[in-house]
């Protein structure tokens, strides 16, 4: 059983000393990629053994996520990724915010995203952070064609956020409130938080499924074009036509897609 009561064994020493003290998630400063390893701040050789967190279980309060950081200590779990903090559960945007747009944090919410980092942080838990998964938009946001987009639709956004410069700039401002938020438990802003080792801008984004939910005009131009201009300067075959979007395999095809990618982040 790996419920509230215990583990078979417990595997919570490995984020102890020798004392039998908790060694608090980023005490090592910020992790890197060096040589193909991580490597903590101080040079001590950081290696990571986790799972998901997600939505309700991520955002469900300070006794939850005390119960929660215990029993994944126990567990021998040393990162967690903290997942669907904008969809259905209690999200970390304000979905109903007066002003009709979704451009605001929800604070109860971050609170309760503090709390988790807070609690998987003091027993040596480092967190992912996956703040985009389901985001959605609201007329008063501004975004082109918002109608067809699907409101509260997770995948529809992400053919379209790679082209469209207003979703980008939402992005931007998401981003921006998020990592200068300050953690009510810890005094520090999250871009400043060394327990937070890693993030995703965009979950499961376009190029893991193939270009084929780009389905709409003007976007269906948009990249069909793109590609004929991609491929005369890489040298390879133009006038594909919708099989640039059709077929989600073929060197160029993948090169393509890996050049919209790049060019977004």
């Amino acid at each position: 059983p790996v419920g509230p009561g215990g583990v078979p064994v417990d595997l919570s020493f490995l984020n102890k000393d020798e004392g039998g003290n908790f060694i608090p998630a980023g005490a090592h400063g910020f992790v890197a990629a060096t040589n193909g390893n991580f490597v903590f701040e101080d040079g001590t050789p950081a290696r990571f053994w986790g799972l998901n967190c997600t939505a309700g279980a991520a955002l469900s309060g300070t006794n939850r996520a005390s119960q929660l950081a215990d029993r994944l200590a126990r567990l021998g779990v040393n990162v967690v990724r903290l997942h669907h903090l904008d969809s259905w559960a209690s999200p970390i945007i304000n979905y109903n915010h007066p002003n009709g747009t979704t451009q605001h944090l929800y604070e109860p919410s971050m609170t309760n995203l503090d709390a988790m980092i807070y609690n998987l942080k003091l027993r040596g838990i480092h967190t992912i952070l996956d703040p985009w998964v389901q985001r959605c938009f609201k007329p008063a946001d501004g975004v082109a064609d918002y109608g067809h987009y699907g409101e509260r639709n997770n995948f529809y956004l992400h053919p379209w956020v790679y082209m469209d410069a207003r979703m980008q700039e939402l992005i931007g401002l998401t981003w921006s409130q998020i990592w200068n938020h300050v953690n009510v438990f810890t005094g520090v802003a999250y871009k400043d938080e060394p327990a937070m080792i890693i993030t995703e801008v965009i979950n499961e984004g376009l190029m893991q499924r193939g270009a084929n939910n780009v389905s709409r005009e003007p976007w269906i131009t948009t990249f069909t074009n793109g590609y004929e201009v991609w491929a005369r300067l890489n040298g390879y075959k133009t006038n594909v036509g919708m099989s640039i979007i059709s077929q989600n395999y073929g060197e160029a095809n993948l090169r393509y897609y890996n050049y919209v990618h790049h060019n977004f982040y």
